[in-house]
């Protein structure tokens, strides 16, 4: 019978500066979302003392890997931006805010508790506007794969603020996932519309999310400045967090990255070509925590924040839904171009790439 499972998986992360400790995913049925707590421990409350972004810092990358295939992966820099991109696409999809309160004073918990989502599919909600955990539009195969892992890449201890330090954490994962024969499978996911946007052949879609750094060393003029949009597979989303190099840890601005394109320069034409603040305004409202707010925890979009759905451009069912298909591109032919106002020193861009492949292996052991 098919079943569907929301499990706490037994073992868990401890947090030390700057290290990547690593822990064992449950191999059991089709993985649709990864919910990831991080029970952060401050040295001191941070009612007064939180810095921009501090509670999404301590996690510099997320990453899910099994037999040399990487199914999730955050761009990873030492600031922390990584976890600040996840929490602010949370938002966007609906995936709820993440966190109480940043007290950490009785009678509440001795820590805070910050809560980071893997959604693998493309339809975080139903058509019905309530949440789709079991989501079988893309999927981890962990029963069908080897050594299925997840790496928490952590920065140092001053991450969150000048003065508080981050005293301990823990990870805490919980998996949400679909069990049951290959037929059973197959019948969820035709009840879920899944074949009417599966590309041809597809048996299911597998995340292959890619995080790069990029660190410009001069202005550009005119989307001046280009760089290859990761091939290789339907590309759903472009996400790209632009940061200063300022006192203890980069702070997330605005003034840099100023123009957006995406070539395709093997097709002849620019599919999109705006100024960043123009992306940026279509955000939700989100507490940036940071110094420069007028009101903490106030409503405004985040400042350095660009979001690219590629999915309204789409060509037919599949890239509806799952991006534009930029699979069989030869290296190059598609670019993002930018036009960067100012830089320093220091100044990097942090970039999500959510890209979805097809699987086309066993659904099911039975």
């Amino acid at each position: 019978m098919l079943k569907t499972e929301r499990i706490r998986q037994t073992t868990t992360l401890t947090w030390a500066a700057s290290t990547a400790p690593a822990m064992d995913l449950d191999g059991v049925g089709l993985v649709t979302r990864y919910e990831m707590n991080v029970q952060l421990t401050p040295s001191a409350t941070l009612v007064a003392a939180n810095q921009p972004d501090g509670l999404f810092r301590p996690v510099q990358n997320l990453a899910i890997v099994a037999g040399g295939t990487q199914y999730v992966g955050l761009p990873s820099e030492a600031g922390g931006e990584g976890g600040v991109l996840l929490h602010i696409l949370n938002v966007v999809d609906r995936l709820g805010r993440g966190h109480p309160g940043v007290g950490v004073t009785a009678p509440q918990l001795s820590y805070t508790p910050v809560r980071f989502v893997i959604h693998c599919g493309v339809r975080p909600q139903r058509k019905d506007n309530i949440d789709n955990p079991f989501d079988l539009s893309a999927f981890i195969p962990a029963s069908q794969v080897a050594g299925l892992q997840l790496t928490w890449t952590t920065p140092g201890n001053a991450v969150m603020d000048d003065v508080v330090t981050l005293s301990s954490a823990i990870l805490v994962v919980t998996a949400n996932r679909v069990l049951g024969t290959e037929a059973e499978i197959m019948a969820e996911m035709a009840a879920q519309g899944i074949y009417d946007i599966l590309p041809p052949g597809a048996k299911g879609m597998v995340p292959s999310w890619v995080g790069t750094l990029q660190s410009p060393t001069t202005t550009w003029a005119a989307y001046g400045l280009e760089v290859d949009a990761v091939l290789g597979g339907f590309l759903k989303r472009y996400t790209c967090v632009t940061q200063d190099a300022t006192g203890t840890r980069p702070i997330r601005a605005s003034d840099e990255l100023t123009q957006l394109a995406l070539k395709l320069n093997d097709e002849g034409y620019d599919l999109l070509r705006v100024d960043t603040e123009n992306l940026s305004g279509a955000l939700p409202a989100i507490e940036q925590q940071g110094a420069d707010d007028a009101v903490p925890f106030g409503g405004a979009v985040a400042q350095g924040v660009y979001v690219v759905d590629l999915r309204p451009f789409g060509r037919n069912g599949s890239e509806l839904a799952y991006g534009r298909d930029l699979r069989g591109k030869p290296v190059g032919s598609v670019k993002w171009a930018q036009t960067v106002g100012t830089n320093a020193a220091g100044d990097d861009y942090l970039s999500l790439s959510e890209r979805y492949i097809p699987w086309n292996e066993r659904l099911s052991n039975t």
